[in-house]
């Protein structure tokens, strides 16, 4: 249980920095996000697309952040043979993934436009799943 544990939190660290990738080196606003600007007749022009570029970087900056905490700690915690780092990085991505996955949720119920929502709650999956096989 322990190498599916591991592969599951890595997998999860890989989804982060894939969510990370696709804000730093996509467009901006993203497409969701210019979707609902649209669906509300607000024109994307003017600072809007500098302004959602610096709401990309940031957003990328913190997910990187997010994978590199989950998988350093991950990988840590299976060579030391410690759960601190464990439940530290199953604390990072609650913190994290919850209430971003929840805020993207409630937009897209509002907006009707798809948003991220699934992906967020999903990783948040892969790490409490990976987190539990390590301690059966």
């Amino acid at each position: 249980m322990q190498i599916l544990s591991l592969i599951l939190l890595l997998a999860a660290a890989f989804g982060v920095f894939i969510l990370a990738m696709k804000y730093l080196l996509g467009p901006a606003p993203a497409g969701y996000h210019a979707e609902i600007l649209k669906a509300d007749n607000i024109e994307i022009t003017g600072i809007l697309p500098t302004l959602f570029r610096a709401i990309n970087v940031v957003f990328a900056s913190s997910f990187l952040a997010i994978s590199f905490a989950i998988a350093s700690l991950s990988w840590y915690a299976f060579q030391s043979l410690l759960q601190w780092p464990l439940v530290i990085a199953v604390v990072v991505a609650l913190l994290a993934g919850l209430p971003s996955a929840e805020i993207a949720r409630r937009m897209e119920q509002k907006s009707n436009v798809r948003t991220p929502w699934r992906m967020g709650y999903a990783l948040v999956l892969l790490v409490t799943l990976g987190f539990i096989l390590a301690h059966i």
